[in-house]
Parts: structure tokens; C-alpha cells; sequence
């Protein structure tokens, strides 16, 4: 891919979603909710505008930052629009009952009349902590007249407060404070909501709970945050490859990857925002063109295997490379692909033709000709 296309794509898809906030066509009424869908976007973009300005000035270590920063958001924007789902553990009340057991099928009962009731917030539930707990998987919230449903993330992260959670737990500070006693608890509260909702972990957990996303391509997710967080955190590895004597011979494939990542999670917000506002009162003018654009690009750069598409040629190559070689020592690997461990090193990989001297397996890349950036 040369530096010019690649760079005339990036500044497509950027005016694209500069201009979407004009495409949205918006009914009589609104909801906050839905006016904050498109700021939150918005404010990723503003970032992803930033990286690109910074691959230009060759300021990659930073660029890498930010693009975990949009790329770990973008998850937990999708479950503040898309996340209907959430799970609470609750615990069972033993009551008169002679076991811990019968108490708790005593209270599924009740749950169950409620649900054939009309209940709607309930969506599955099991014991935890041998019948101790109940985990409810829940649907909601709904409005107070029961016709609008807004994911419980949206107002989780809309009262969360990270002073709350990690400043007022030094009691050399709140102890001196009016009512300490009360900061201490709404300390605990947003302790909770973290380690509830907002860790990245359970984050991803969510995701998978609202079928966002598989166990499999969680897997990919954690790999690329592995990587990039190799530079928002200072590692041997990050430092090696954007600041050694040397790292200069990366300008190209630093560059690349840069804008492979902006393009791949600017395509998956604007797939998020596409699917959200077709779903309300509001349309998305020329809805239809604008995803075939999205698709096209999406076709173009899928030699960057992400977190929803599907392997390339060349790691088809690297792995039947690798059956080869187990089946020489009476080892048998079944058809499914593995994902890769190191996204740099698999792109530079792909810019190299090459043969695997122990299988005689060829690799013969599509840039080998012209590896001009």
C-alpha cells in the first residue's frame, strides 16, 4: 500500500465522519441520550484526528497512546448504546427455610411468577456461591413508562466519578473532611461501579453478554490492548521500536499500522452510530451509500485482520507453514487459523515474500514489488 492511498483513504473516512452529524436527520422529538450518542462519538474523533497529526510529526509512541484510548472506548461506547444487558449478583435471603438451597428455589419461584406477570427486566438467572447468591442477567432500564429502553452503562458512566473511587479512600485526606463517614460510603459506591461495570475486563465480559462481540474475538481484542498498551506504558519492547538508534528502519510499517488502526476503529464507530440511529425516531440520510462505502474500505484494508474480519492470505501462509511442520513430527493441527501475538511484526511480516526453508511453504507479498511508502 503506498504512503499516498493510504493517507487519501484516511482523510476520506475522517471527512466522512466529520459530516455525519449532518446526515442525521432528526425527528420531533429527542432524547439526551441520543444527542449524547453522537458527542461520544465525536470526541473520539477529535482523538483520531490528533493521531493522524502525530504519525505526521513521527511522534508514533503517542500516536500508539491514543489509539488505545479510542480503541478501549470504543467498546464501552457500544454498551452505552447497545449494552441492554447487565448482570447483578444478589444475595439469597435464608428466611425460615431449612436450607440454603430451598430458599434459594423458593425465590426463583417468585421470580418466575413475575416474570409471567409481565416483568420485563429479567432475562436469566442461576446460583452463585453454592445457592448463597442469585445472578440475574437483567434487561434494561426501561423509561418509567416502560416504552424506552436506555442501557444501564449510559448512566453508569454518567455517575461514576474516579475522584470518588480512588482519591477518597486516603483517609489522611477525608478524615478531615465534613462528613467524612458519607464520603467514605459513596467511596465504596463508586469502588463498586468500577469493579462492576468500567474495568476493562468486565467491560469485554458485557460485550459478550450483549453479543458485541465472541469469546474468540475477545481474545483479539486483549491482543491488540496488549500491544498498545506495550506504549502507553513504558515497556523495552515500545521503546525498542519507536526509539532506538535504529527505529528509523520502522518509519514505514509505524506509520502504516498508525492509520490501519484508524481506519479499522473509525469504521466500527461509524457501523455503531449507523445501527444506533436507525433504530430510533431520527434517519441517517443516504444511509445506504454510506455503507457500501464502509464496506468497500472495509474489503481494501482487510489484509489488516482485526477484531471482526477474517484472515488473510498471509496467515493462511504462516499457518499451513506451521501444520506442515507439525506433521512431520506426527502432530495434527485442525483448519482453524490462530490469531497472531504481535500486529507490528505480522505487518512487517507481510511485506516480505519468502520461503520456509524446513516445508518449502512460499509467501509471496503483494508490496514485494513496490516497497515504497
Amino acid at each position: 500500500m503506498y504512503e499516498s492511498e493510504l493517507i487519501q483513504d484516511l482523510d476520506e473516512i475522517l471527512a466522512t465522519s466529520t459530516d455525519f452529524r449532518n446526515r442525521i436527520k432528526w425527528g420531533e422529538a429527542s432524547w439526551t441520550f441520543e444527542s449524547d450518542a453522537i458527542n461520544l462519538f465525536e470526541s473520539q474523533l477529535d482523538i483520531l484526528k490528533t493521531i493522524k497529526e502525530l504519525v505526521s510529526q513521527n511522534k508514533y509512541v503517542e500516536a500508539f497512546i491514543l489509539n488505545r484510548t479510542v480503541f478501549e472506548n470504543y467498546f464501552l461506547i457500544s454498551l452505552m448504546i447497545k449494552g441492554i444487558r447487565y448482570v447483578r449478583k444478589y444475595l439469597v435471603p435464608l428466611k425460615s427455610y431449612k436450607s440454603q438451597k430451598q430458599a434459594y428455589y423458593e425465590l426463583t419461584k417468585e421470580l418466575t411468577q413475575q416474570i409471567e406477570e409481565g416483568r420485563k427486566d429479567i432475562v436469566s438467572f442461576k446460583p452463585v456461591k453454592k445457592h448463597a447468591q442469585i445472578e440475574i442477567v437483567h434487561r434494561g432500564l426501561y423509561s418509567s413508562e416502560g416504552d424506552k429502553l436506555i442501557p444501564i452503562y449510559y448512566f453508569i458512566f454518567q455517575e461514576y466519578d474516579p475522584v470518588r473511587h480512588r482519591i477518597d479512600k486516603f483517609k489522611s485526606i477525608v478524615s478531615k473532611d465534613i462528613f467524612p463517614e458519607y464520603i467514605e460510603k459513596w467511596q465504596k459506591t463508586h469502588k463498586s461501579l468500577y469493579e462492576i461495570y468500567l474495568g476493562f475486563e468486565n467491560i469485554l465480559k458485557a460485550a459478550i453478554l450483549n453479543e458485541l462481540i465472541t469469546e474468540e474475538q475477545k481474545i483479539r481484542i486483549k491482543i491488540h490492548y496488549n500491544f498498545l498498551s506495550g506504549f502507553t506504558h513504558l515497556t523495552n519492547r515500545g521503546f525498542n521500536l519507536t526509539k532506538s538508534n535504529d527505529w528509523r528502519s520502522n518509519i514505514h510499517y509505524l506509520l502504516e499500522l498508525n492509520f490501519l488502526y484508524i481506519l479499522r476503529i473509525l469504521r466500527l464507530y461509524l457501523l455503531l452510530m449507523i445501527d444506533f440511529f436507525s433504530n430510533t425516531d431520527h434517519e441517517v440520510q443516504n444511509v445506504e451509500k454510506l455503507i457500501i462505502y464502509l464496506d468497500e474500505i472495509g474489503k481494501k484494508y482487510d489484509y489488516f485482520w482485526f477484531i471482526y474480519n477474517q484472515p488473510s492470505k498471509y496467515d493462511y501462509w504462516r499457518y499451513q507453514t506451521s501444520k506442515e511442520f507439525h506433521a512431520k513430527r506426527g502432530k495434527l493441527l485442525d483448519e482453524k487459523i490462530p490469531y497472531y501475538k504481535d500486529p507490528f511484526e505480522r505487518l512487517k511480516g507481510q511485506h516480505q515474500s519468502t520461503v520456509e526453508l524446513s516445508t518449502g511453504q512460499g509467501y509471496d507479498s503483494p508490496w514485494h514489488d513496490h516497497m515504497r511508502y
